[in-house]
C-alpha cells in the first residue's frame, strides 16, 4: 500500500489509521483464493481498485462525530471498513444478505480491531434503525426508497459513468462527482460519486472540488 500517497491525500489519518488500512490489504489478499468477497481480477490493484474507491467519498464529505452511517450491500466490507477506519469517530453499520460473507467481515473486524462497526445480515427493506447517511458501491431504488422513508440525510453511491439518476419527485436533489477530478488514475476515468441529498447544510460536502 501506498503510504506515502495516504498521507498526502488525508492529511489528519492517523499512524493507527494507517496500519489498519495496511492490515485490511493484507487480509484481503489473503482470503481472496478461499472466498469470492471481491473479484479476483480487480484485487491486481487492491489499492486503487478498492481502497481508494472506497475512500474517494471522505474527499467529498466530512462526517461529522457520531455520524450513524449505513453501508447498504456491503459485499466484502467495502466502502464501509476503509471509511470506518478513517472516520473513526463516526458509528458504521455495514448489512449484505450473504450469511457467509457477513460472517467473514465479522471476523476482518475483530481482527482489526474496529469498536465503531457493527455487521448484519439483512438487507435495506429489513432496516429499522435511522441512520443520518448512506454509503453504498451502486445505485438502486431500494436505496431512494430508504431515503424517502427514512429522511435520511443523503447518499453516497460509488458508480460507473452509465448511472442515470431522474431528480426524485420529493425534495431531494442530487449532484454528481467525476472521480477524475480526485485522483489521477486510469481506473476512476469512468468512476463517479453521486450524492443524493435534501439539504446540504446538513452534509458537509467541499465545495472547492467541482462537481460533474
Amino acid at each position: 500500500m501506498p503510504e506515502h500517497f495516504i498521507k498526502n491525500q488525508f492529511s489528519n489519518i492517523k499512524t493507527k489509521q494507517i496500519d489498519q488500512l495496511r492490515e485490511l490489504s493484507n487480509i484481503y489478499k489473503y482470503w481472496k483464493d478461499k472466498i469470492n468477497l471481491i473479484s479476483k481480477k480487480s484485487m491486481n490493484d487492491f489499492f486503487i481498485n478498492h481502497l481508494l474507491s472506497s475512500l474517494s467519498i471522505a474527499k467529498i464529505v466530512k462526517f461529522i462525530k457520531n455520524t450513524l452511517i449505513l453501508d447498504a450491500g456491503t459485499g466484502g466490507g467495502l466502502p464501509g471498513i476503509p471509511l470506518a477506519i478513517l472516520f473513526d469517530h463516526c458509528k458504521f453499520t455495514l448489512i449484505d444478505s450473504v450469511s457467509k460473507k457477513v460472517k467473514i467481515i465479522k471476523d476482518f473486524i475483530k481482527y482489526l480491531e474496529l469498536c465503531n462497526v457493527e455487521v448484519k445480515c439483512t438487507n435495506v427493506k429489513q432496516i429499522k434503525n435511522k441512520f443520518n447517511v448512506i454509503v453504498a458501491r451502486g445505485l438502486n431504488t431500494n436505496l431512494v426508497n430508504y431515503l424517502i422513508k427514512t429522511n435520511i440525510n443523503g447518499i453516497f453511491c460509488l458508480t460507473g459513468k452509465n448511472t442515470k439518476l431522474k431528480t426524485p419527485k420529493i425534495a431531494y436533489k442530487f449532484i454528481e462527482y467525476k472521480l477524475s477530478n480526485i485522483f489521477n488514475f486510469r481506473f476512476f476515468l469512468n468512476k463517479k460519486i453521486i450524492c443524493i441529498y435534501k439539504k446540504l447544510k446538513s452534509l458537509q460536502i467541499r465545495r472547492d472540488l467541482n462537481p460533474n
